[in-house]
C-alpha cells in the first residue's frame, strides 16, 4: 500500500514537473523505488510517553526535571496559566503574536486563512489544539503566546509556537509546552513530536532537548 501511494505520488509529480519531498522515519519508504534518493535530514526530537491513560508524564533525569520545574513555577508565581483557545478570537490575538514571531526569526508567515481553515474543520474533531499562555494581573488578563498542536493516532505533534519576546523571562513556552506533553501522556497518547531543528540554531535544540 505503501508503495503504491508513493509511486502515484510520484507520477503526479512527474506530470505537473515539481519535485516531491516526502519526509518519514519509515526505513521502508524507498523500497525497489529507483526515484526515490534518501538523504538525512535535520535533527529531530520525540518525547516518549507511557502510552497508558491516566498516567501523568515524567521528565527524565533529575537535572533537567529541576530545570524545567524551576521554569514552570517561575510563570506560575508571574500568574500564568495555559488555556485552550475557546474562541476565532483568541486565535486572532495568537495570531498577531505568531508574525511578530516570523519576522522576529525572519521566517515567512502562514497567511491567516491557514490557520482559520485549521481552527473550523479540525478543532471539532480534536485533530487540531491550540494551547496558550496567558498572564493573570490586577488590572486583567493578556495572551502571551500560544503552540498549535496536531493530533492523530498514537502522537500529539508540535506544528507551530509562538510568543513575545519580552516575556520569555516569565517561561510561557515551558508552562505551555509542560501542560501539553503531560495532558498527552494523561490522555494515553504514545508520542509527542516536537518536531525538527535547523542547523545551527543551538538554543531550540536545547529547548527540544531538554523533554
Amino acid at each position: 500500500t505503501l508503495s503504491a501511494l508513493v509511486r502515484e505520488a510520484l507520477r503526479r509529480a512527474s506530470v505537473h514537473s515539481v519535485r516531491l519531498q516526502i519526509k518519514s522515519q519509515a526505513e521502508e519508504l524507498n523500497d525497489g523505488i529507483e526515484e526515490i534518493a534518501r538523504k538525512a535530514w535535520r535533527q529531530s526530537y520525540i518525547v516518549p510517553l507511557a502510552g497508558k491513560p491516566g498516567q501523568p508524564y515524567q521528565i527524565p533525569g533529575s537535572q533537567k526535571r529541576s530545570s524545567i520545574k524551576r521554569s514552570i513555577n517561575k510563570a506560575i508565581a508571574s500568574g500564568v496559566r495555559t488555556r485552550p483557545a475557546e474562541t476565532e478570537g483568541d486565535l486572532r490575538i495568537w495570531y498577531r503574536i505568531y508574525l511578530e514571531t516570523m519576522r522576529r526569526n525572519v521566517v515567512p508567515a502562514r497567511p491567516y486563512r491557514f490557520f482559520l481553515a485549521l481552527w473550523e474543520l479540525m478543532r471539532s474533531t480534536e485533530m487540531m489544539r491550540l494551547l496558550l499562555a496567558e498572564q493573570q494581573t490586577a488590572t486583567g488578563s493578556r495572551i502571551m503566546g500560544g503552540h498549535l498542536f496536531f493530533t492523530f493516532g498514537s502522537t500529539v505533534t508540535y506544528a507551530f509556537g509562538a510568543s513575545h519576546a519580552s516575556d520569555f523571562a516569565l517561561r510561557p513556552n515551558d508552562i505551555i509546552l509542560g501542560q501539553a506533553i503531560n495532558d498527552a501522556s494523561m490522555a494515553g497518547y504514545k508520542f509527542v513530536d516536537l518536531g525538527e531543528v535547523p542547523e545551527g540554531d543551538d538554543d531550540l535544540a536545547r529547548f527540544k532537548s531538554k523533554w
